[in-house]
C-alpha cells in the first residue's frame, strides 16, 4: 500500500498583512475577468504585488497564444520595465533558480525568469515565420 501524503501546512501570516489584505479587498472588490481585464491600466499595477505580476505575465501568455508577437514584445517591454528587469536582475534571477531548482514562486524572481522565456520563445517563433 501506498504511504498517505502528510498534508501541507500553510505559513503563517502576520495579523498586520492579513489586516492588510483584507482591507483592500473590502475597497477594491474582486478582480472581474471581463475580456480586456489583462490589459488594463498598467500604470496602475503594483510590481510588488504577486497578484499583479502575474497579471502582466497573464497577459503576455495570451498575446502569445494568440500569437500577437508584436504585442507580445511590447507587453514583455512593459513589464520588464514595471519589474525594474537588467540584465544583472536576470543573471541572478537565473543563477538563484537554477541553483534552488524551484519549479513554482511567488518570487520576483521566477516572475523575471518566466517572462524571459516568453520573450526567447516568441523571438523564436518570429524568426521561423
Amino acid at each position: 500500500m501506498s504511504e498517505a501524503k502528510a498534508k501541507k501546512v500553510r505559513k503563517p501570516q502576520p495579523e498586520e498583512e492579513y489586516i492588510r489584505q483584507r482591507d483592500e479587498f473590502k475597497q477594491v472588490g474582486p478582480t472581474i475577468n471581463t475580456d480586456g481585464w489583462l490589459e488594463n491600466d498598467w500604470n496602475a499595477l503594483d510590481p510588488e504585488r504577486k497578484v499583479d505580476r502575474v497579471r502582466m505575465l497573464h497577459a503576455c501568455e495570451r498575446a502569445y497564444f494568440l500569437r500577437d508577437w508584436g504585442k507580445c514584445l511590447e507587453l514583455i517591454q512593459r513589464t520588464e520595465e514595471l519589474l525594474g528587469v537588467s540584465e544583472r536582475a536576470i543573471q541572478d534571477a537565473t543563477a538563484l533558480l537554477e541553483f534552488k531548482k524551484v519549479r513554482k514562486s511567488a518570487k520576483v524572481e521566477r516572475h523575471i525568469v518566466e517572462l524571459i522565456n516568453i520573450k526567447e520563445r516568441v523571438l523564436k517563433r518570429m524568426e521561423q515565420e
